[in-house]
C-alpha cells in the first residue's frame, strides 16, 4: 500500500490497506490491527480524506488503550 501511496495512487493504496486491515482483524492480532488502522489513516490523510483518517486514528487509539488496559484481559 505504501508504494501505491508514494506514487499518488491513493485508490489502490486504500484498497490494499483496507484488505490488510480486514485480514489482520480476522486473524485476531490486536497489534497488527492497530498498525493497519494507523497505516490506513495515513493513506486517507494523504488522499485528502481527513474525516475518514480521523476515524481510523481514533479506532487505533481506542484499540491501543483497550490492549493496554489490564481490566480487559
Amino acid at each position: 500500500a505504501n508504494i501505491f501511496s508514494s506514487q499518488g495512487e491513493y485508490a489502490k493504496a486504500l484498497e490494499m490497506s483496507k484488505a490488510a486491515y480486514e485480514l489482520r482483524k480476522d486473524l485476531g492480532e490486536p497489534r497488527l490491527v492497530i498498525s493497519s488502522l494507523m497505516e490506513l489513516g495515513l493513506i486517507q490523510q494523504q488522499a485528502g480524506e481527513t474525516e475518514a483518517a480521523l476515524q481510523s486514528f481514533l479506532k487505533a487509539d481506542s484499540a491501543a488503550v483497550h490492549l493496554n488496559d489490564p481490566t480487559t484481559k
